[in-house]
């Protein structure tokens, strides 16, 4: 696995776990919550997959 792709999985980990942190502490609702997770999930994968090998 390339270097970029390393750092975007460790980038994406530490938006879910501030996300997950922020609903647990109640600062963030469930709506807001479900649009962190699928937005960072699609453009995690989306960069995820353009970052590969040509």
């Amino acid at each position: 696995m390339s270097e970029s792709r390393i750092v975007l999985v460790f980038a994406v980990a530490a938006i879910l776990v501030t996300a997950l942190m922020l609903f647990r502490n109640r600062a963030l609702g469930g709506k807001a919550l479900a649009a962190v997770l699928v937005s960072t999930l699609a453009v995690g994968g989306f960069l995820f997959a353009t970052l590969g090998p040509p």
